[in-house]
């Protein structure tokens, strides 16, 4: 039998680009319809589909694998798409906020200076524009790792659910 080799990463990044794009446009609608903070049932439902999404190309990858699957293809794979998934989203969200809708983040900073100065009202304008820079940035850097840990779980149990090791005897039979 030949040995059937498929490339993880043709499936990393077909489907790292293409979650990351539906992500985006998930994003986009959400910013749109202003319900980028509200949380409720529909909105997490669409993102807890699109957090484990990275199920579906482990089990393509089994399939077009003679249904073989080792559990580090498998981490490989969803922390693949999970990594270019994050960093598209990333930089759709910086774009869009930063600068198509930089009114957004002028309100939304202004908002926050308010809510600082109402709980600290002695804070010097130096000390919140600080606290508004490094809060930016530890909230991208949070979604960044949130979701990086999130892939690895979920590849994870995906992996150890659908691997199927060869055979000693499968691998010489020729």
């Amino acid at each position: 039998m030949k040995p059937n080799n498929i490339s993880t990463q043709k499936f990393i990044l077909k489907y790292g680009l293409i979650l990351g794009i539906i992500g985006g446009i998930y994003f986009y609608i959400r910013f749109a319809t202003d319900n980028v903070y509200t949380i409720n049932w529909f909105f997490s439902s669409i993102d807890l589909v699109l957090y484990i999404s990275p199920v579906y190309p482990i089990y393509l990858y089994k399939s077009n694998n003679k249904g073989f699957l080792k559990l580090g293809e498998a981490l490989k794979i969803g922390m693949g798409i999970s990594l270019i998934t994050t960093s598209i989203l990333i930089t759709l969200n910086i774009i869009l906020i930063e600068i198509i809708q930089s009114e957004y983040i002028i309100q939304n900073l202004n908002d926050t200076r308010e809510e600082i100065l109402l709980n600290n009202p002695n804070m010097s304008p130096e000390d919140i524009k600080e606290i508004r820079i490094s809060n930016k940035i530890s909230s991208t850097l949070w979604f960044f790792i949130f979701n990086l840990m999130f892939g690895f779980v979920v590849s994870l149990i995906s992996g150890a659910i659908m691997r199927r090791k060869k055979r000693i005897i499968e691998k010489y039979e020729k």
